[in-house]
């Protein structure tokens, strides 16, 4: 059934996925009563056809595939093919092996101090030796993920097949990500960029893109996070969460308490100063366009709050372009910002919420700020990875400790068993070389919130074959 599946184009899965579902709901064919599983079985199909023609097939150009008509008989076999392969993934209780003992977290290191010091890392750009060519998949100068000190690894770690000098060095590919490379390097090298620019891989809203527009960087390297290996306590610390849901994460304070009064939130630095302008203009534009929506003839007060609201904005735009100007010409200081938040009353915000004195201008205000906050979060991340005292301190002592949560939530993993997420890698009894989840700390998302795994067998490992590795995003 999966080898049906995979050489279906994405229309054909959902051809397919339709014929089960017709089949056992409105019971063409007229074979007996409706069995549910293979209707969500269809259902499945159906979704993962539609969502793989959105993108654009599995890694490949969708091919003209034709499916030919289905016997009943065929049909009914398919089905049970695919239930009983499927179950059996399911309720699999596999067998410990060897290569499960001694597994490790791969955290994030906060407070962080020296970052220039650290054998280990996620995100940022590998150290390679000058010998050592940057690998290619399917065609395309491979991502990279992290790079991991061999001496920090514990002999019983993959029943002692992990090598004990040199370093790993992790990478996928830009597209089909089942392809990754893994290298074993004897020496540590130089640090060294990617050939060509780096995809993002963030949230659709990641702050991190408008920064990046704001610097004038086409790449978005995930950020170079100094790591620190330990031994899995328990599988509990392997289980994931939707930080944002977690009532004591402190990263929903810091924005929801954002005020342009509180030292904290002000800009340090140009970028800092300039995305604040940028989120005062967004905002204004914003709510230029919800006022428009849905009215074919305002009234006159309407028409003069709109042509108001329309002054306001290109005043704000004059002054984004005034601030781009001056941020190539004079150094950033105090008085930038203050002229700055001069700027923004002029445009219509107020100092504080509760200074607003207007319900519009409350609100407003208090939209401006959140997005602020978010801004002044991802660009504190960057300057932070590679030089933390460059913060203010007052910014700093606020951060860190949402940024040691996102590190105590955001946990990656080498060796044990195969996390249950990881349906179809399980029956395989892979090693697991790496698992990286889904970070706000280095920018990267994989699939919707997922993790990333690299695999490998275990005869491949053991004969140093490292060209054998798999990825997969989990399910």
């Amino acid at each position: 059934m999966q080898r049906l599946a995979a050489s279906l184009s994405p229309i054909g899965l959902i051809i397919l996925g339709g014929v089960l579902v017709l089949h056992e709901v409105v019971g063409l064919g007229g074979g007996g009563p409706m069995d549910i599983q293979s209707a969500g079985i269809g259902l499945l199909l159906l979704m993962a056809g539609g969502l793989l023609k959105a993108r654009g097939g599995i890694g490949h150009a969708a091919s003209p595939t034709r499916i030919a008509p289905l016997s009943d008989q065929d049909l009914r076999a398919m089905l049970q093919d695919s239930a009983t392969e499927n179950m059996a993934l399911l309720t699999r209780d596999a067998a410990p092996q060897s290569w499960y003992a001694a597994p490790m977290v791969v955290e994030i290191i906060v407070p962080l101090s020296d970052p220039a010091a650290a054998t280990s890392w996620i995100g940022g750009m590998p150290s390679l030796p000058d010998d050592v060519c940057w690998p290619d998949l399917a065609g395309r100068p491979a991502v990279f993920l992290a790079q991991i000190n061999c001496a920090d690894l514990p002999r019983g770690l993959w029943a002692g097949m992990a090598p004990q000098q040199g370093w790993l060095v992790f990478f996928c590919g830009a597209g089909y990500m089942k392809d990754v490379a893994v290298l074993h390097t004897g020496s540590p090298g130089r640090p060294r960029p990617s050939p060509v620019p780096v995809p993002h891989w963030g949230m659709h809203l990641d702050p991190s893109l408008a920064l990046a527009k704001l610097g004038g960087q086409a790449d978005h390297p995930a950020l170079r996070w100094p790591v620190r290996l330990r031994p899995l306590l328990n599988y509990d610390e392997r289980k994931t969460c939707f930080k944002g849901d977690l009532p004591d994460n402190p990263r929903n304070a810091f924005l929801l308490q954002a005020q342009m009064g509180n030292a904290i939130y002000h800009p340090f630095d140009w970028i800092s100063a300039r995305a604040l302008m940028d989120a005062a203009c967004d905002t204004l534009d914003a709510e230029l366009k919800m006022r428009t929506q849905g009215t074919t003839k305002p009234d006159a007060a309407q028409e003069a709050l709109m042509d108001d609201l329309r002054r306001r904005l290109s005043l704000a735009n004059e002054m984004s372009a005034t601030l781009e100007g001056a941020s190539r010409t004079i150094p950033f200081d105090s008085s930038v910002r203050d002229n700055l938040y001069r700027m923004l009353v002029d445009v219509g915000y107020a100092a504080s919420v509760g200074d607003a004195g207007d319900k519009t201008v409350a609100w407003r205000t208090k939209r401006v700020m959140k997005r602020q906050a978010a801004l002044i979060d991802a660009h504190a991340r960057a300057v932070y990875v590679t030089a933390p005292d460059a913060l203010p301190q007052a910014l700093r002592a606020a951060l860190e400790p949402v940024w040691a949560f996102d590190a105590q939530a955001e946990r990656a993993h080498m060796g044990g068993a195969t996390p249950e997420h990881f349906v179809y890698d399980r029956a395989e009894d892979p090693v697991l070389l790496l698992e990286l989840p889904t970070s706000d700390l280095t920018g990267r998302m994989f699939g919707d919130m997922n993790s990333f795994g690299v695999f490998i067998s275990p005869e491949a490992l053991k004969s140093g074959d490292l060209s054998q590795a798999w990825g997969r995003v989990s399910n």
